[in-house]
């Protein structure tokens, strides 16, 4: 009786291939895997400087007579461009924004992109002298207006005018 240990050429081709589409199979998907998080971590980047011109066009740079803005700034270690298109609203107490962000330089993959629209009172409800001032630590988020009465009234964005 002759008697041989060991595999067949076959048996280690056969298996050498189930192997090496196993390993494939792995690699493709940690590949996937951090291209997609790479292109996440860009979108919540290009949201938040989105986010962050909003509070500015709130707060410190209101639109006044403009209609378009840009500029580019350096947001974790990477220049992004950002750009600002102003139009009148249906109503026209309301000013309309759309704030688009883009990565600068972009080599490795599509441009990413954020835009935003929102709209944004442009006028004064009323004339008139303000007896209580907007404070959110005694809960009043709003602002109080004295005037004669049957003066007009205007709501420049959801509320309530009382």
């Amino acid at each position: 009786m002759n008697f041989k240990r060991g595999f067949s050429l076959i048996e280690v081709s056969v298996s050498l291939l189930i192997l090496s589409v196993a390993v494939m199979s792995v690699y493709q998907t940690l590949s996937s895997t951090s291209l997609s998080i790479f292109s996440l971590e860009n979108r919540v980047i290009a949201r938040e400087i989105a986010n962050n011109r909003i509070s500015l066009i709130n707060t410190l740079e209101k639109p006044f007579n403009q209609k378009n803005r840009s500029g580019s700034l350096v947001f974790y270690g990477d220049e992004w461009e950002w750009k600002e298109t102003f139009n009148e609203a249906p109503m026209k107490s309301y000013i309309e924004y759309i704030i688009g962000t883009e990565k600068i330089n972009n080599i490795n993959e599509e441009n990413v992109r954020f835009t935003v629209t929102n709209n944004l009172p442009s006028v004064k409800p009323t004339d008139g002298l303000i007896s209580k001032k907007y404070n959110p630590e005694t809960k009043h988020f709003g602002i109080d207006l004295v005037n004669a009465e049957g003066t007009p009234i205007f709501a420049v964005a959801n509320g309530q005018v009382v």
